[in-house]
């Protein structure tokens, strides 16, 4: 406001007629007639009469001013207080009458019913005059760079923008001089000096002034008369201007306060709401981590919570504009669709601000331009870095916006519905194949803040479990958390894993697209175009790798989750699966504990399957903290050998694959914690019987998948087994429950049904490998076959060269455990009922090594397939010589299927040529191979005797004469040896397909006397 507007010599409204100084300067010779040039008090005395002053005072000037002192006083008044610029009469206490329109300002009668003032607004200076007073605080240099802003930022064109621009300042300013005015002076001082105390008084009434014009603003009281152009969720004027500012809580503190107590209570909701949705808007379409505005919007929603007023009356401060978020409709809107979960993530007023994220689905643009192209390595750690220092950033601020509402009594209530809904509407996320399309993204999953402690215990309770009480809040929020997890962490290590298999098999494909376009040696553009798409989603698919793998491997995360997931194993937790021990004992009472049923099912399973993606992606997460480790050492001991608690074996076998990635083989740097796991007391003792145990029981889980599933989950078992052997009281525990009989023969038999299933599937694989490669090889024969057939002959030999990889690991390693068992342990290896199916597999296997046909196997690039077949044969030949004994050799002669003796005269051959056994080993086969032809020189003629045996002798099955015949609950009598060899692969009658063990059938003590007479008389006559 220019001086012109105050140097009129007519006196306006409530201003007194005062004697003009004599001005200093001369007058210029082109203006005969001039302004007379005003002292500053005469100029501060006619603003102050503008603003409602009393004009009947005296204004004292400095004393080195020079200029003479106006006094028109009549009667005492009390002194007046002066800070800066601005003059002010302390006595003044203001208008009593409600707040009415200026004439500049006219009424704007729509949102007048909700202004209407409870106490004194002291509202005596019109929007006019409280302009001139902004002008007094702030100079006229600040007001000119006050304007010039208003016109970089287009303020100029509303004027409602503009008055509250310099509402604004005058706040800011003011208590910029309030600060001087009492700097380095104690509250004592400031009590004392009363001149001092006036001019503080003046400078917070000032305040209150600039609030109390900022909410009528706010609140369209005047009418400016402008429109936004595009009215649109993103203009409100609060919004705008706190976005020009860093340091604003302090003028949001004073306008909560005076709405507090002086507006009505929508006052709060017309001024706040706004402003609240707007920057809910502003988030939703600028989520990107590198918009600017957006994560502004974000910060400015954080300060909100450090807003707190005490109202008039009441003991304890609020958050008023907290309490107010969760008044917005949009707070919990109602569903609208079938996609509740995505609905709710995006229409809730919460949604856009948990929806911020780093991965490359929710945040494309950071991702490109973070995640270069070209690159191969899924955890750069570069890249890594990066990306946690962003997630860090914004999980602070969202952890910060759900603690502040959970802290406050007045909105906890609604934020826990808000979260169970976010929950309740996405628990189709753990569902094997859930429409992603209609649930939340996994970024705004992977946001959900972690419970965590509090420290208001009066507050939040104890948190523990009782039976037929309303549970706490920490509770609530403890169970809600788990959920959460079990929602959120399982399905994205599905997607993580789904994501980087899609990107390999995309890129093979690639790969084989551009090779097949170099050998066409022409170009398509239908193929050109194709083959760009193609690169475009592989780059699409490797930005989400990236950054689906830097925010599972963050360590903050995962330690938050590891904490929450291991306090449910951990002693020293009220919610906990067992009692308060250091270490639980074994086995574990039969009757499952109260804790432990009480926790949801999927518990296990998410401890499982997080464990398990924190040791492989970032052990140190687990093996530096000996707190954890200790627990997590606990949970896995525990339930690897207590598989009866757990009714899914999918889950023991998780449980199983945490210590297979443990193993230092697998990970070296998990070596102390792999350790401590061996060396736990109860590991020493039950952890062999148990894991053998569970080898024989994940045979039949149930699932469809079950074979194959099953050599993984055994693949496991062997690598854990063989680190076990190496371990002396471990190595002795084994062997102690292998030559212990009953269920652990099961375990040899499924041993050898294992490799001889892969050693099947695996050889099978390298001939038809062989027979490609030759084929490939014969250019005149390859050339024969079309375009279609060489395409379909290519695809299936890298099916082949898939399988035979995947076979060959597993042979080897069961092979392997195979020779260190047979080499100390021969009792369960040379049972009736094993050691004929041993024999047969080794005689098999040396037949198709040495055999006339062994050519088949010889293939290129041997070592790319795991396929050794000197390695292999070594193994079988020492198989031979560890289990070296009668039973071996009669069971050897009795196979009837492989046994020739020209294969072990080819294996000599093999072994004097190859070098691979020495001398005595050498020595010790031969005399094998000798022993077993002369036993089935001995059998041919034994049969040839016993030719004509009646056939009730007979076993049904396999024919061979019976030594040990029981009956069956069907009837059927059968050899016992021949029943107990089925038997432990499945416990079923072979004839009625009924349940059968070997308790419920019946010797018959006259049939087998009857067959060892007949036998005798058939020998005696076969002699004579």
């Amino acid at each position: 406001m220019s001086d012109s507007s105050d140097s009129s010599q007519t006196p306006r409204n409530g201003e007194a007629a005062v004697e003009q100084p004599v001005a200093t300067a001369q007058p210029q010779p082109t203006q005969p007639t001039h302004k007379p040039v005003l002292d500053a008090d005469e100029m501060r005395r006619r603003r102050l009469a503008k603003i409602g002053g009393p004009t009947n005072q005296t204004v004292n000037a400095p004393q080195n001013s020079g200029i003479s002192k106006t006094n028109t006083t009549t009667h005492p008044v009390a002194p007046v207080a002066k800070l800066g610029n601005i003059v002010l009469d302390p006595n003044y206490v203001g208008d009593t009458t409600p707040i009415s329109p200026s004439p500049q300002a006219p009424f704007n009668s729509t949102a007048a019913p909700a202004f209407k003032v409870k106490a004194s607004p002291r509202s005596k200076y019109s929007d006019t005059t409280l302009f001139q007073l902004a002008e007094l605080v702030c100079g006229s240099k600040v007001v000119v760079e006050q304007t010039k802003m208003g016109q970089q930022h287009s303020f100029q064109q509303n004027p409602m923008r503009l008055h509250f621009n310099c509402l604004l300042f005058l706040f800011e300013l003011n208590r910029s001089a309030a600060a001087k005015t009492s700097e380095l002076k104690s509250d004592f001082q400031i009590s004392q000096d009363s001149d001092l105390k006036q001019k503080i008084d003046l400078t917070s009434e000032i305040e209150k002034m600039a609030s109390r014009y900022a909410v009528l603003n706010l609140a369209q009281y005047f009418n400016f008369e402008y429109q936004e152009s595009v009215p649109n969720q993103s203009n409100s004027t609060l919004f705008l201007l706190l976005l020009e500012r860093s340091d604003y809580c302090g003028f949001l503190v004073s306008l909560c306060s005076v709405i507090s107590s002086e507006f009505v209570e929508e006052t709060l909701a017309v001024v706040f709401t706004p402003l609240l949705n707007t920057l809910s808007y502003t988030v939703s379409v600028r989520n990107s981590v590198n918009d600017p505005i957006g994560q502004a919007a974000v910060d400015i929603l954080v300060s909100l919570f450090e807003i707190q007023v005490t109202k008039p009356g009441a003991s304890k401060p609020s958050k008023p504009i907290v309490d107010q978020m969760v008044k917005l409709a949009s707070w919990l809107p109602p569903p609208l669709t079938l996609a509740e979960g995505r609905e709710l993530q995006k229409l809730s007023f919460l949604g856009p601000f948990l929806s911020v994220s780093c991965l490359n689905d929710d945040d494309p643009l950071f991702a490109t331009a973070l995640v270069p192209k070209g690159l191969n390595d899924f955890k750069d750690i570069v890249l890594y870095k990066k990306i946690h220092q962003e997630i860090q950033n914004i999980r602070a601020k969202q952890f910060n916006i759900v603690y502040g509402l959970l802290i406050n009594q007045a909105t906890r209530s609604e934020t826990l519905d808000l979260v169970s809904n976010f929950l309740t509407r996405n628990s189709k996320r753990a569902q094997m194949n859930p429409d992603a399309t209609a649930l939340a993204t996994h970024g705004f999953m992977l946001n959900r803040p972690v419970e965590r402690e509090s420290d208001e215990d009066d507050q939040c309770g104890d948190g523990r479990v009782q039976e037929d009480a309303t549970p706490k809040f920490n509770t609530e929020c403890f169970f809600f958390t788990l959920f959460g997890t079990h929602l959120c962490f399982v399905p994205v290590i599905k997607h993580f894993t789904h994501v980087i298999r899609t990107y390999k098999q995309l890129k093979s494909v690639l790969q084989e697209a551009e090779k097949q376009q170099r050998e066409a040696g022409q170009s398509n553009s239908f193929v050109e175009t194709r083959l760009t798409e193609m690169k475009q989603q592989l780059d699409g698919f490797y930005r989400s790798a990236v950054t689906l793998g830097a925010v599972l491997s963050e360590e903050n995360l995962l330690s938050d989750v590891m904490d929450l997931l291991l306090s449910m194993v951990s002693p020293n937790n009220s919610m906990t699966l067992f009692s308060k021990v250091e270490t639980p004992e074994l086995p574990l009472p039969s009757e499952v504990p109260k804790p432990f049923a009480s926790f949801p099912s999927f518990v296990i399973e998410d401890i499982s399957d997080f464990i398990s993606c924190v040791v492989r992606h970032s052990p140190s997460t687990v093996a530096g903290d000996p707190v954890s480790s200790r627990s997590l050492v606990n949970f896995l001991v525990t339930f690897a050998c207590s598989a009866h608690y757990i009714s899914n074996p999918y889950l023991v076998a998780k449980i199983i694959e945490i210590i297979y990635y443990l193993n230092p083989a697998v990970q070296p740097s998990t070596v102390t914690l792999y350790q401590q796991i061996i060396d736990h007391k109860e590991a020493i003792i039950h952890f062999a019987p148990n894991l053998i145990q569970f080898y024989v029981a994940i045979e039949s889980t149930g699932s469809s998948n079950e074979f194959y599933d099953k050599f993984s989950i055994r693949y496991h078992l062997t690598i854990i087994f063989m680190s076990m052997w190496s371990h002396p009281t471990h190595k002795a525990s084994m062997v102690e429950a292998l030559n212990s009989g009953g269920p652990f023969v099961r375990f040899v038999n499924l041993l050898i049904n294992d490799t001889t299933f892969l050693l099947d599937e695996s050889l099978e694989c390298i001939k038809r490998i062989h027979e490609t490669q030759k084929l490939m090889n014969d250019s005149q024969e390859w050339n024969k076959l079309s375009k279609e057939q060489q395409t379909a002959k290519k695809k299936k030999l890298q099916e082949d060269e898939s399988q035979c990889r995947s076979y060959m690991t597993l042979v080897n390693e069961t092979l392997n455990m195979f020779h260190y068992l047979t080499h100390d342990v021969q009792k369960p290896f040379l049972l009736p009922e094993i050691i004929g199916r041993l024999a047969a597999m080794l005689n098999c296997y040396l037949a198709q090594l040495v055999g006339p046909n062994y050519h088949e196997l010889n293939i290129k690039n041997r070592d790319k397939y795991g396929f050794q077949p000197k390695l292999l044969l070594g193994n079988i030949i020492d198989l031979y010589l560890h289990l070296d004994s009668k039973e071996l050799v009669e069971a050897i002669a009795a196979d009837d299927r492989s046994y020739r003796e020209e294969i072990f005269t080819n294996a000599e051959e093999t072994l004097n040529r190859t070098g691979l056994k020495t001398v005595g080993e050498m020595e010790k086969f031969l005399k094998i191979a000798s022993e077993a032809k002369q036993c089935y020189l001995n059998n041919i003629r034994m049969e040839e005797d016993f030719e004509d045996a009646p056939d009730h002798y007979r076993d049904p099955i396999t024919q061979a004469l019976m030594t040990d015949p029981v009956r069956l609950p069907s009837g059927k009598v059968m050899d016992r040896s021949v029943l107990t060899r089925i038997l432990l692969d499945s416990a079923i009658d072979p004839f009625s397909r009924q349940p059968l063990s070997q308790e419920s059938v019946e010797e018959c003590p006259e049939l087998k006397v009857e067959i060892e007479n007949w036998k005798r008389n058939r020998r005696s006559n076969a002699q004579n």
